[in-house]
């Protein structure tokens, strides 16, 4: 067996090694679509921090409302303790 028939045997098995993994390579990319997956999940982040605004907002009302709720059963509480001389017995249940 000459060199040269040594090296084109070598530089068949070198290309079919390449054209094999480009096959593998294209087959995953077909099969897993990482490229599409990419794309959506930049899309779905996108959205999040579009809703995270109206979500904040939200929060923040509810805190509000909560607090608000809070200081009217405190200003109950204050009004009818008997040791205050404005509050007596009157009892005034707030629902």
């Amino acid at each position: 067996m000459s060199i040269s028939q040594f090296i084109v045997d070598s530089a068949k098995i070198n290309l079919y090694n390449i054209l094999s993994f480009l096959t593998m390579t294209i087959k995953y990319f077909k099969k897993t679509k990482p490229l599409e997956s990419m794309i959506y999940n930049a899309i779905m982040n996108i959205q999040y921090f579009i809703n995270l605004k109206q979500e904040s907002k939200m929060a923040k009302y509810r805190m509000n409302h909560m607090m608000y709720r809070l200081n009217q059963m405190e200003e109950v509480i204050e009004n009818n303790n008997p040791h205050n001389f404005l509050g007596g017995f009157n009892i005034n249940r707030l629902q």
